[in-house]
């Protein structure tokens, strides 16, 4: 007869080395070596997993969303000087109510 006892921690134990080499070996743990490095050479290069991920498309990205969002942010200056303009006729207009 099996002593369970003794099977429950081998198994776990061999789940904990599986897991553990599969985030180590994985991208995860690629990345996470490749920012170690990086930050024991003091930052004094780019590491190339940074490289690789595509910084200036990102800085690209970055670059076209604040284009729109000045686009959008004078579009809405724009609006609420209408509204300021509708406002101030409705109120000559309509100056012996109240």
């Amino acid at each position: 007869m099996t002593d369970l006892g003794l099977v429950v921690p081998v198994a776990e134990s061999v789940a904990v080395i599986l897991v553990s080499g599969m985030f180590l070996l994985g991208p995860v743990g690629r990345a996470t070596g490749e920012a170690i490095r990086y930050w024991l050479a003091g930052g004094r290069r780019r590491s190339p997993a940074l490289e690789s991920a595509g910084l200036d498309e990102l800085q690209d990205q970055l670059n076209a969303l604040q284009h729109q969002v000045g686009e959008v942010t004078e579009r809405l200056d724009f609006t609420e000087r209408l509204l300021a303009q509708q406002r101030d006729r409705g109120a000559l207009a309509g100056g012996g109510e109240g």
